[in-house]
C-alpha cells in the first residue's frame, strides 16, 4: 500500500475514534449524577410486597 493510503486510513480511523469519544462524553454529561429515585404520585397507593 502506498504511504498516502496508510495516512488516509489512519485519519479515518482517528476520526471514528474521536467521534465515538465525543458521543461517550456527551452521554456521560446527560446522565443523572445520583441513583435514580422513583417518585410516587400523591394519592397513589403502592402495592404491598409480601415476604417470600
Amino acid at each position: 500500500m502506498p504511504v498516502d493510503s496508510l495516512i488516509v486510513v489512519v485519519c479515518v480511523v482517528a476520526m471514528f475514534v474521536v467521534f465515538g469519544a465525543v458521543l461517550f462524553w456527551g452521554d456521560m454529561q446527560t446522565r443523572p449524577k445520583g441513583p435514580a429515585v422513583q417518585r410516587q404520585a400523591p394519592g397513589v397507593l403502592r402495592p404491598a410486597i409480601s415476604p417470600a
